[in-house]
């Protein structure tokens, strides 16, 4: 289950008036890039607090202020790699999964006591954090299919986006591509080479058909979610809500049986009745049979 232990949730809801804040210094701020990395600065010096059972030493590597700036500002691995011999970790393990975890759990909390905006703040920073970008239209654009988080933060600065998460921004891309191949704009050789492999992979999807799957969890587990995706950290597979603040752990021995849907966009588990949740797809490329 994604709940952190007692001992840290305690110590959590002892400092929430703490971290609001923070929250509300960064609101008053300009909300630059420099405020945002304050505030995330803040918050890692608060999580590496918290008594729970994490590796200390790529907290301490995460702190180093390069590091952190360089992860959410979307920098290439490789100027991120000669920081240090553990940055990579810091940012995969640390940024990657165990700070959106907590601050998850944070704005859980926030929003159970009535601190929707504190909240919702918070969980934007859970999902910067999970792919390295800085605001949404970056995180919307990584989502959509530009794998790079350099060239999804090139091309937030290129195209707009909307209220709609991920099917609006992928039409907007490929009909920025349409313009840069008619000379109406003009981006970067690695950004246009991601553009030209989304397109491909837009016209080349053919529908494919998966096995109907189901899985039992009980509902006390998956709170308020309707809906769960699978998603693997580590070697091990987790059933998860799409804002990551449910992490369900597989069996060990059940794990094979969900390897083949990794990867796989739009696959999710739909609650139905007596624990179940039946394997439904979103992508209009795969069909359940």
């Amino acid at each position: 289950c994604s709940s952190i232990p007692l001992k840290a949730s305690i110590f959590i809801a002892g400092h929430i008036e703490e971290i609001t804040e923070y929250i509300d210094s960064y609101c008053m701020s300009s909300q630059s890039f420099d405020d945002l990395m304050n505030l995330i600065q803040c918050l890692d010096s608060f999580v590496a607090l918290i008594p729970i059972n994490t590796n200390k030493k790529l907290i301490e590597v995460a702190n180093s202020i390069p590091i952190r700036n360089k992860w959410y500002g979307g920098c290439p691995i490789d100027e991120i790699n000669i920081l240090d011999d553990k940055a990579l970790d810091a940012c995969n393990q640390y940024y990657g999964f165990h700070f959106p975890w907590i601050i998850n759990s944070i704005a859980k909390k926030m929003s159970l006591i009535g601190k929707t905006d504190e909240a919702k703040i918070l969980e934007d920073i859970s999902l910067f954090s999970e792919i390295g970008v800085p605001d949404i239209k970056s995180s919307k654009i990584y989502l959509s299919g530009v794998r790079s988080r350099e060239c999804a933060l090139e091309l937030s600065k290129k195209i707009e986006t909307d209220n709609d998460w991920l099917n609006p921004v992928k039409g907007q891309l490929l009909k920025y591509w349409e313009e840069l191949n008619a000379d109406r704009s003009e981006c970067s050789e690695r950004t246009y080479r991601w553009l030209n492999l989304l397109n491909t992979s837009n016209k080349n999807s053919s529908r494919i058909s998966i096995n109907r799957m189901t899985i039992r969890i009980d509902y006390c587990h998956a709170g308020i979610y309707d809906e769960l995706i699978i998603r693997s950290y580590e070697s091990r597979i987790y059933v998860c809500s799409y804002d990551y603040k449910i992490r369900i752990l597989i069996r060990k021995e059940a794990q094979n049986k969900y390897v083949k849907l990794l990867g796989i966009q739009g696959l999710f588990f739909k609650k139905a009745t007596n624990g179940f949740w039946i394997l439904q797809s979103h992508n209009p490329f795969i069909q359940i049979v």
